[in-house]
């Protein structure tokens, strides 16, 4: 568990560096929405090699290796059941979606609490990091340019499941721990990542990720988990740019 622990902290910690640099000129901040995302796919994929290779008391590290395989194609239920699994999975996904829409909502709706008196600021107490507002007008444009929507995305995506849904999962299991920790270490540490959109998102990514966690262990993370991060993406998107209406077949040709 200690080796999956360390990973994870030190992927949370080139992301939180990352941000931390963006944010020491004005003009880097809102490039914050792009650089730390291709920091977290590169911290994800070391990660995931040095998961995956490090040799074990129980299993040299091909052998771990090969077990990663395994968990990214097929899982333990096999292909036959990656249709079914897939299905079950983007159901779960989008209710854990509406679930963190109603909890973000519900911290919207709460007043504001005073800061005590004497209490230092948050500027004061650490960097000036981008608010959840900030950061989220900073998604919201580039989620308008769907070409660089999309990279971002699938790079994001293909590095977080190899990591979060393959390697710190079977470095668990191959070291002992039962599947519940399996399962829900590497979805804390997937929530933790999102931190800078408050701690709403976290649970809401927290419950996505033990839903991911479990489609990928039941099927395999390239046929189920992969694509259903993906629809979640489509999903987010869908926020800031809606599809376009259809329009009526009555309706009258401008000139």
């Amino acid at each position: 568990m200690s080796g999956v622990l360390l990973a994870g902290v030190a992927v949370f910690a080139a992301v939180a560096v990352a941000v931390a640099l963006c944010s020491m000129r004005p003009r880097w901040r809102s490039r914050t929405v792009v650089v730390a995302p291709l920091v977290l796919a590169a911290a994800c994929a070391v990660a995931s090699v040095a998961l995956l290779l490090r040799p074990r008391p129980a299993a040299t590290g091909s052998a771990a290796a090969q077990e990663g395989w395994s968990a990214a194609w097929g899982g333990v239920a096999g292909l036959g059941w990656a249709a079914p699994a897939l299905v079950a999975t983007a159901a779960l996904a989008v209710l854990a979606f509406r679930a963190e829409g109603a909890l973000v909502g519900y911290v919207a709706r709460r007043p504001a609490r005073r800061i005590p008196a004497g209490a230092l600021p948050p500027e004061l107490m650490a960097a000036d990091l981008p608010t959840r507002a900030e950061t989220m007008d900073d998604v919201a444009e580039t989620a308008r340019s769907a070409p660089r929507y999309w990279t971002l995305s699938v790079v994001t995506v293909l590095a977080e499941e190899a990591f979060f849904r393959v390697a710190a999962p079977v470095a668990l299991l191959t070291a002992g721990e039962p599947l519940a920790v399996a399962l829900l270490l590497p979805a804390a540490l997937y929530a933790l990542n999102h931190i800078g959109f408050g701690m709403a998102s976290v649970l809401g990514k927290l419950l996505l990720g033990i839903v991911l966690g479990a489609g990928a262990w039941a099927a395999g993370a390239l046929l189920v988990s992969v694509p259903v991060h993906l629809m979640y993406q489509a999903m987010v998107r869908r926020q800031f740019v809606p599809a376009r209406p259809r329009r009526s077949p009555l309706a009258v040709p401008r000139p």
